[in-house]
């Protein structure tokens, strides 16, 4: 982690880095939550049509 803030540094303090850090890393975790639900939550989005826009879909690229 180190080295991703180094990236930073120029622009921001220390402080400000570490916070963009595990903003960046709570929203990671939160979209693989969202694009990668259970097995019982997929099939609830599938059958239920009003539920079709909590679906997030990740193509590769």
């Amino acid at each position: 982690m180190a080295g991703a803030g180094a990236l930073f540094q120029p622009v921001l303090d220390k402080a400000a880095t570490r916070e963009l850090i595990s903003t960046v890393s709570l929203l990671a975790g939160a979209l693989w939550q969202i694009s990668t639900p259970p097995e019982a939550l997929a099939r609830l989005y599938a059958e239920e049509s009003r539920l079709a826009h909590a679906v997030v879909n990740f193509l590769p690229v």
